[in-house]
């Protein structure tokens, strides 16, 4: 009243956000959803190596090591036998990788930014990080065997033991000798030329600084920049993959020249097995066959094949399993409750005491406690003290009981992959992820599940 007639101003009240108490509580709080993220060096070997999807931990690779013999005769003269060729089986060490991170329900559903996407986020992050330093340095115990843990030598391809990596030396025990590019070049020759096809340089920032300063002896430089973006530079026309986990230049550092394989197996593979395979109905192997145009049976078994392989992908894209199985999950033996990785489960059938020396002994319902909670997790957690050490735990878990009763975009998105995997088979395009039209059938079904 006294300023709007009078102009009288020592009565303003004033509310400030500077105090608290005079009005800043009633100020909300600005917090940027986009969270910066600290830089860790990660290892791109992934995106160089094989990477192999199992459905099992007992992988084994074969490799023929040649040995096949030939000889010379005339038309009627006499063929003595040759020699046959041999076989030899990589088998990789394997481990699990897990993060096991806690949120609360009150900080997921109150927090300012996506607590769960974050945290995926943070956690693949860090698998990137340590899977490829294990892929390179693993010590092989619980955990990949590195590339450059592995035994070495000097000699060539006709002389080394087979699992042995080549090396060539350099010289130098703090760099190289006075001609580096014929190192590097007896490095690249080294290698029979089929393995050269798909070899890759790999070396930290440390190695490369020193590497992208060589020349040839007429004063050209040996590093030749990638012109286009998203091309790798190249060094002796091969690309060039920076990995911080490689060593230093020094005495004993090793850098094997021959390429490498690595296979994946993610974890739920690891801790499951499959005991009743899902069943396919006939409309299955129809429906695929009329998506490619095939009337005749004769690659039925192939195609077959193709839409079990479809069925395993599905499930390590969405995070769950298509079909019901029987299924298997081996659990630490105690008191705890435990969820089974695989979802849905629908039925928890039973648990086994496996001994040390593998023997099973079938626990009684008294013995174990269970619970399916609606999203199809399944827990299990022992009622008792056992001597053993672990339990095996039998389910059956499945979105659908059979095919036809698959969700439409999920059906259609397996029919897609496996006419893709038989289009592509001669090819390496048959290896990628699941194509885009796949993708975006599969993605409004995707779990992702906090610990």
């Amino acid at each position: 009243d006294g300023y709007l007639r009078m102009g009288r101003e020592t009565e303003l009240k004033s509310l400030s956000i500077g105090s608290s108490a005079d009005g800043g509580f009633a100020v909300p709080r600005a917090i940027d959803v986009e969270i910066a993220r600290r830089l860790l060096k990660q290892s791109p070997v992934r995106s160089v190596a094989n990477v192999v999807q199992t459905s099992t931990s007992g992988f084994r690779r074969l490799i023929s090591i040649g040995g096949t013999a030939s000889g010379w005769a005339s038309e009627t003269g006499a063929r003595t036998e040759t020699n046959s060729p041999k076989l030899a089986e990589i088998v990789p060490p394997l481990g699990e990788l897990y993060a096991n991170p806690s949120a609360t329900q009150q900080m997921l559903d109150d927090a300012a930014f996506d607590v769960s996407n974050w945290l995926a986020s943070e956690i693949a992050t860090e698998f990137a990080r340590a899977e490829g330093a294990a892929f390179i340095n693993g010590t092989g115990t619980n955990q990949p065997k590195g590339f450059l843990t592995g035994l070495t030598t000097a000699q060539n391809d006709a002389a080394r033991a087979f699992g042995t990596l080549q090396f060539i030396a350099s010289g130098n025990a703090t760099g190289f000798d006075p001609a580096p590019e014929a190192k590097l070049i007896d490095m690249v020759f080294a290698m029979k030329a089929a393995l050269r096809q798909g070899a890759v340089w790999m070396m930290n920032s440390a190695t490369l600084a020193a590497v992208r300063k060589f020349k040839s002896a007429d004063g050209a430089f040996l590093w030749q920049a990638g012109i286009v973006d998203g091309q790798p530079s190249r060094l002796l026309g091969y690309p060039v993959v920076e990995a911080e986990d490689m060593p230093d230049i020094g005495a004993g550092a090793s850098f094997p020249s021959k390429p490498f394989s690595i296979p994946r197996t993610p974890e739920i593979a690891m801790k499951r097995a499959i005991i009743a395979p899902p069943t396919l109905a006939p409309t299955a192997l129809a429906e695929l066959k009329a998506w490619l145009g095939i009337s005749t049976s004769r690659e039925d078994a192939e195609l077959t094949g193709l839409i079990r392989t479809a069925l395993e992908l599905c499930e390590g894209f969405i995070g769950a399993m298509p079909l019901a199985a029987g299924c298997e999950e081996v659990l630490p033996a105690n008191g705890e409750w435990q969820a089974l990785a695989t979802l849905p489960v629908t039925a928890i059938t039973g648990a086994l005491a496996i001994a040390a020396n593998g023997t099973r002994t079938a626990l009684s319902a008294n013995d174990y406690d269970i619970d399916i909670d609606a999203a199809g997790t399944g827990r299990m957690r022992l009622a008792r003290t056992i001597d053993q050490t672990r339990v095996a735990v039998t389910f059956t878990a499945g979105m659908a009981e059979s095919w036809d009763t698959l969700p439409d975009a999920i059906r259609q998105g397996l029919v897609r992959w496996a006419a893709h995997q038989h289009r592509t088979r001669d090819n390496d395009k048959a290896l990628a992820g699941p194509p885009a039209s796949v993708a975006a059938l599969w993605r409004p079904w995707r779990r992702m599940r906090l610990a």
